[in-house]
């Protein structure tokens, strides 16, 4: 199966639920927003979006569902896999839905929505109480 890492945003709380021998499955969409360079213009461009379906299973599918709200910030990697069924009307449908091995919420100078409501704040430059660090100031090398 192929693998595949992907950033965006979460489209929805994630969904959990269980199967009947009780394995935690959570699902989400989330959106990856590509732009691109435009030397004409000297400014970036929007591309369309690709919407992709997440699947989570077991320890991580519970985490998710309990520290992921709609817009987080997320890498994930996984395995994509092509899924087909046939609806009731008899139409054939087919989508493509990555199952995550990992999920990494991405810290950007912004704030980033919590499950609780609260707003988490993060701007990559918080001061270090020991002076230790580059300069006193933590993730920040000196070159």
């Amino acid at each position: 199966m192929p693998t595949l890492t992907i950033s965006g945003n979460l489209c929805q709380n994630p969904e959990l639920r269980y199967t009947n021998n009780g394995t935690a499955i959570a699902t989400f969409t989330i959106a990856n927003n590509p732009t691109r360079y435009n030397q004409n213009t000297k400014q970036w461009d929007n591309l369309d979006p690709l919407f992709l379906r997440v699947k989570a299973w077991k320890n991580l599918a519970e985490t998710a569902a309990e520290k992921l709200a709609k817009g987080t910030p997320v890498t994930i990697t996984g395995r994509l896999a092509a899924n087909k069924w046939t609806t009731r009307e008899g139409q054939e449908r087919n989508d493509i839905e990555l199952t995550a091995d990992t999920i990494a919420v991405m810290i950007h100078s912004t704030t980033i929505p919590t499950t609780d409501g609260t707003p988490a704040t993060h701007t990559g430059r918080e001061r270090n109480n020991n002076g230790g660090g580059y300069g006193g100031y933590r993730d920040q090398a000196p070159f």
